[in-house]
């Protein structure tokens, strides 16, 4: 029997892979993605960065490397697993929370919201905007996952608030719960990883409730598939 993991490395670093959870599939190009967040983002060493659709933690050890804080999130367990170890594998776990949140879920960002330091955030808005669109399901409270489970929503510490948001959400975009969670976090800087129409909505959006776009790079992630 061969290694139940898959080991890559990226800028530089050691990660383990595990075949449970998502993994960009072109490792080619994945030191190029990382290069261009990380211009994109000028994480300060004083920032903390919030690392939304973390997976298996590429970005979120590169950016763990150079800020203060990190909160990286993720709905899927083994993702979070996998996240939490490459953390601890370069000595990030001390400055890091790794939380297992469905980030379309209401319901779990009003969770998240009161575990986080100040008070503005409690309301998940900024600027005026409604809590939630009217024609979005309200979805029940969140089950809360058992006692060492490994899988806690967040630690028993208060999150701190983000000056860098990063966010992979894939093809789909960001859902609608998240973008008025993020207005209210009031990030100095978004760096959004994403394609096509959903792309565009979502940076339409934001553009909409105080944000600019200052940069756009492509990244040819799927060679060949256009």
């Amino acid at each position: 029997a061969g290694r139940a993991y898959l080991e890559m490395y990226v800028c530089g670093l050691r990660l383990r892979a595990t075949p449970e959870a998502f993994l960009r599939p072109n490792f080619l190009v994945v030191d190029s993605l990382c290069d261009t967040v990380l211009k994109l983002a000028e994480v300060r060493s004083s920032d903390v960065v919030w690392d939304f659709f973390c997976g298996q933690g590429p970005l979120s050890v590169v950016l763990g490397q150079r800020c203060n804080r990190l909160v990286a999130l993720d709905r899927a367990p083994p993702a979070i697993d996998a996240c939490r170890a490459n953390l601890a594998e370069h000595g990030l776990e001390k400055k890091s929370w790794t939380l297992c949140v469905d980030l379309g879920s209401p319901a779990e960002l009003r969770s998240l919201a009161l575990r986080m330091e100040g008070e503005e955030i409690l309301q998940l808005t900024a600027r005026g905007a409604p809590e939630f669109d009217e024609d979005e399901e309200q979805a029940p409270e969140a089950e809360q996952p058992s006692a060492g489970s490994g899988h806690a929503l967040v630690p028993n510490s208060r999150i701190p608030r983000p000056q860098v948001v990063v966010a992979d959400p894939g093809r789909n975009g960001m859902p609608k719960p998240m973008r008025r969670f993020l207005i209210g976090l009031d990030a100095r800087t978004v760096v959004y990883i994403g394609s096509g129409r959903p792309l565009i909505r979502d940076c339409a959006w934001l553009n909409g409730r105080g944000y600019r776009l200052k940069g756009l790079t492509p990244v040819d992630s799927n060679p060949h598939s256009g």
